[in-house]
């Protein structure tokens, strides 16, 4: 039977295997790629990296090497929001305004910082309805502990795609970051 006959068209692959999405390359079984809601047997390692800590990976700051080290040492795989992109692209952007990183850097490294995406160095989670309720809790939780937590939107959204992925550990340099890190239990990543 000649290639293709016989098969829906969306079994048909042209002799390349399906792409698959970031869930199934760290081992997780999912019917809906928004929830994470089922699991495999076997789950990996994530450790959460905030923009905090990644810009210090594509930047020379005073602890780059520091950070460098951790991102080498540490096997876990490195998972954050899709928020990272765009606030990495204003972060660099800013950088490069300041005359911190050369004309055209900021675009420069973040084709880099996307290349990394691309080849799994890094994997991106979608911000999604679910990712909003959590946040929102988070929000009244860090509201009513003593003393309170003075997380902002984007550090809501950030720990509550940590706290929905049930990463144990987070990457980051942020002082609020950390708070809100010790806030939902999770152990602090620092270089």
């Amino acid at each position: 039977m000649p290639h293709g006959v016989g098969r829906p068209r969306h079994q048909i692959h042209m002799g390349k295997k399906p792409a698959r999405s970031a869930l199934h390359l760290l081992g997780w079984n999912t019917r809906f790629f928004s929830g994470y809601t089922q699991r495999a047997a076997r789950r990996p390692v994530l450790i959460y990296w905030d923009t905090s800590s990644v810009i210090k990976l594509y930047t020379a700051e005073s602890d780059s090497t520091l950070w460098h080290s951790v991102a080498v040492d540490r096997t876990d795989e490195r998972v954050s929001s899709a928020l990272l992109e765009a606030e990495l692209a204003f972060a660099l952007s800013q950088k490069e305004l300041r005359g911190e990183v050369a004309s055209g850097g900021a675009n420069a490294l973040l084709r880099i910082f996307r290349h990394d995406v691309k080849v799994g160095r890094f994997i991106l989670f979608p911000l999604g309805a679910d990712v909003i309720r959590r946040a929102a809790a988070l929000a009244k939780e860090a509201a009513a502990c003593q003393p309170t937590c003075p997380l902002r939107t984007l550090d809501g959204l950030h720990l509550a795609t940590a706290a929905i992925l049930r990463c144990k550990d987070i990457a980051t340099a942020d002082v609020r970051m950390k708070a809100g890190a010790h806030l939902l239990g999770m152990t602090v990543v620092t270089a």
